[in-house]
């Protein structure tokens, strides 16, 4: 025999209901979690290639020979520590060949030249 009540919701309906709500959730927050990784691993790879970018134009330079020169244009901060040859671009690090001082540089554009040592100014 079926008992109909108007009105009145059963126990096994609320609890299916509540169970699809946690289960949007659970999708909500994971979908979040995954487009902040995604953003961090992009971030990630645009300092690596500004700061390899700027390694290979160091060294390009200075293999050059004096008189040589170039205008390029950085998308990040970069710190360049000349006796060590390292640049770092945010947390990405690179090597370079060259010999310099130490510079740190804005976003925008820069000019790389070399009159018997490397140099870097922003323009």
């Amino acid at each position: 025999m079926l008992v109909s009540s108007k009105g009145q919701v059963s126990v096994e309906t609320l609890v299916a209901v509540f169970a699809v709500i946690v289960f949007f959730i659970i999708v909500l927050v994971q979908a979040s979690f995954i487009n902040n990784s995604a953003s961090l691993i992009e971030s990630s790879f645009s300092e690596k290639d500004s700061c390899l970018k700027l390694s290979s134009l160091l060294s390009q330079v200075y293999s050059e020979g004096k008189g040589s020169s170039i205008i390029a244009s950085l998308n990040h901060p970069a710190t360049i520590f000349g006796e060590q040859k390292i640049i770092f671009v945010g947390e990405q690090m690179c090597y370079f060949i060259a010999i310099t001082n130490d510079k740190n540089l804005l976003p925008g554009e820069v000019r790389i030249f070399n009159d018997g040592e490397v140099g870097v100014e922003q323009i």
